[in-house]
């Protein structure tokens, strides 16, 4: 009975412990943001050469053997979309082969390494890789510590074995350097006003001036922002300021006075930003935001427009985006070499991309 007591006893503790140890062992999130923490620093690796051979990833002992495999997986991951391509040779995995072999008092246990098994020599081995065209070797060791996942990264040269590149990854480092990280935007758009007033004055003379007439007003645009979270507790909510420069103009236009047929004016904005963001992906990162923006616009050293604005951007990749606008400007003008107003009576309706950085 006792001994039925003591077994059943080591059993419960062993499932307790199992179950504490579990609580510890990172989830499916901690590592996929392991991947994009991994993603975003070979994304921006320079180092010479692209066909990269993973070798199999070492551990800890407090790591799971059931993550090797899952991590060598997320590794293949971080290099999609990168300048590095995977070669793919089964017979260089490593593996381990356990040998039993038996003595007069007890077993010995023997292990061997395909490594060493298919090959001789470290030299055999080079030879392999360069018949394979291999540039790289991609060693990794994962650990796991109080604050997560941690993972080492090893670029080799795979003809002289030289050390070109190291990284170590957090999993939770992503949220937080995307949280931290201040953006650049670079933007390129197009619109329209379909009703606006507009004018141009040759001199005092009534008879020199032409309009108003209600017409159909486009702008191109470009404008550079630096955006950056608000909160560090959060990413939904971010601000910044917008640089841009336009130029608003009229397709056809006729000059009865002086045949200028030509109707436009350029202009530098200076504005402020805030953006929210209405949908995020899991990892933190605005799939779809808001964004109301307020500046001005400067044709001169004399004059000077206001424009407020409200609209809604698409995220389609960590770089990309797609956006659409409302904005609503005060009169534009401008004083040489003549007189041209533009007095908005519907608010700019424009559309563009944005490249992020």
């Amino acid at each position: 009975m006792f001994k039925k007591f003591y077994i059943s006893t080591l059993l419960i503790f062993g499932l307790c412990n199992l179950a504490a140890q579990n609580i510890l062992y990172p989830s499916e999130t901690s590592l996929l943001e392991l991947q994009e923490s991994l993603h975003y620093f070979l994304s921006k690796d320079v180092t010479a050469g692209t066909r990269v051979f993973i070798l199999s990833t070492e551990r800890d002992e407090s790591v799971p053997s059931m993550y090797r495999s899952r991590v060598e997986g997320l590794i293949a991951g971080a290099l999609a979309q990168t300048k590095f391509d995977i070669v793919y040779q089964p017979f260089l995995k490593e593996e381990t082969i356990k040998r039993v072999e038996s003595t007069d008092s007890t077993f010995k246990v023997s292990n061997q390494s395909s490594y060493k098994m298919d090959y001789g020599s470290m030299r055999t081995l080079l030879d392999s890789m360069k018949e394979y065209s291999i540039d790289l070797l991609l060693a990794s060791h994962l650990y796991l510590s109080q604050y997560g996942l941690i993972l080492d990264v090893w670029l080799i040269d795979s003809k002289t074995l030289e050390l070109r590149q190291t990284y170590r990854v957090y999993s939770a480092s992503i949220e937080n350097r995307m949280r931290d990280k201040a953006e650049v935007q670079i933007s390129a758009f197009h619109g329209t006003a379909v009703e606006s007033y507009i004018s141009r004055e040759y001199g005092n003379s009534q008879a020199l001036t032409i309009g108003p007439e209600l017409e159909q007003i486009f702008v191109d645009g470009a404008r550079l922002g630096i955006i950056q979270p608000i909160l560090r507790s959060s990413n939904i909510l971010k601000g910044g300021f917008l640089l841009g420069i336009e130029n608003t103009y009229l397709k056809s236009f006729t000059d009865n006075v002086y045949d200028i047929n030509e109707f436009q004016i350029r202009s530098v904005s200076l504005g402020a930003l805030l953006q929210i963001a209405a949908v995020n992906s899991n990892k933190g990162r605005d799939i779809l935001s808001l964004q109301f923006y307020g500046g001005l616009t400067k044709t001169s050293i004399f004059n000077t427009a206001y424009s407020v604005g409200t609209g809604a951007n698409i995220r389609l990749t960590d770089w990309f985006s797609v956006f659409a606008m409302s904005q609503w400007n005060t009169q534009l003008a401008i004083q040489d070499p003549f007189k041209q107003n533009i007095n908005y009576q519907t608010p700019q309706l424009c559309g563009g991309i944005s490249v992020h950085i």
